[in-house]
């Protein structure tokens, strides 16, 4: 068998180039426990979880560019904590999903963003005390060449409405955010 990539990477490996490779390794290790180590003239190889991320500057080739990355953590409301307190701004404090994440988002001093999740199943949301599903409502605005509005929702078995979502669609002219 052609063995295409080496053992224990992904198909698809995030990689980020970045002016400071030293301070963001620092961050990762600080925030996500990850491992690895910095070397320099190659990227770094640094593991998040089950994830490989390669850092590096872009030996002069490449320019510096952010990433957005989806990060799942055992706990995403201290893992938010630990990322301001390394220096990453907030830009949206842990909240509960209608999908199941307990999700925040923090940008770190290089730029990148971090959506810092944390998956609970039906059973986890009830053992808090929480809804089988979210209780609160949900919207999203995208750029269509139509304007179409429509609401979901789905009934618990007592028949109450345990979820709700409006999604709209607008033409960037009718886009209320712009």
């Amino acid at each position: 068998m052609n063995k295409f990539k080496p053992g224990g990477w992904h198909t698809v490996t995030l990689r980020i180039f970045t002016g400071d490779v030293a301070g963001l390794v620092g961050f990762l290790k600080s925030v996500f426990n990850a491992s690895g180590e910095y070397r320099v003239g190659m990227p770094a190889e640094i593991n998040i979880g089950d994830s490989i991320v390669m850092i590096s500057d872009g030996g002069g080739r490449r320019e510096t560019m952010p990433a957005f990355l989806y990060v799942y953590v055992e706990d995403a409301d201290e893992t938010y904590r630990l990322a301001v307190d390394a220096g990453a701004e907030s830009v949206e404090k842990p909240k509960d999903t209608p999908y199941g994440d307990r999700r925040a988002t923090v940008l770190d001093p290089w730029g990148n963003a971090w959506q810092i999740a944390t998956h609970r199943t039906v059973q986890d949301r009830r053992s808090l005390g929480g809804p089988a599903l979210a209780s609160n409502r949900a919207k999203a605005c995208f750029s269509m060449p139509r304007d179409i509005t429509s609401t979901a929702r789905r009934k618990s078995d007592d028949g109450s409405d345990q979820w709700e979502a409006d999604v709209s669609w607008f033409t960037r002219s009718d886009d209320p955010q712009r």
